[in-house]
């Protein structure tokens, strides 16, 4: 299983991106349990997952997780959807929404930190 952090330069909002096994993944969301309370364990079934969720002290960690039954193409087009997500939760976190005049910076940020979690999933 892999799990590394990216961190985010410009709004400081971080994601640990974790790839693994559905029983890996089942397993390591149920621990984070004690620290993310309101955390969703729910995982089979599903290809990947965005998760945002606050801790106990009420700060937001975001999550990305993607099963190793995917590969190749698969892999990236399921890393790229839940980077889409990511980018929205912190884009509007930062007060922005999505418009005319916003779509640049929301591009921009979706294509660093699809670059980022690319380089990190190899």
């Amino acid at each position: 299983m892999k799990i590394r952090r990216i961190p985010d330069p410009v709004y400081l909002r971080d994601v640990t991106l974790v790839i693994g096994t559905d029983p890996e993944l089942d397993r390591w969301l149920k621990k984070q349990r004690a620290t993310y309370p309101e955390i969703s364990t729910e995982w089979y079934g599903v290809n990947g997952r965005f998760i945002a969720t606050p801790d106990k002290a009420g700060r937001i960690s975001r999550f990305i997780l993607v099963s190793t039954k995917n590969r190749g193409a698969t892999l990236t087009v399921i890393l790229g959807h839940e980077v889409l997500h990511l980018t929205f939760s912190v884009l509007q976190a930062a007060g922005l929404q999505l418009s005319d005049e916003s779509d640049e910076a929301f591009t921009y940020y979706f294509q660093s930190r699809f670059a980022a979690c690319l380089r990190h999933a190899r």
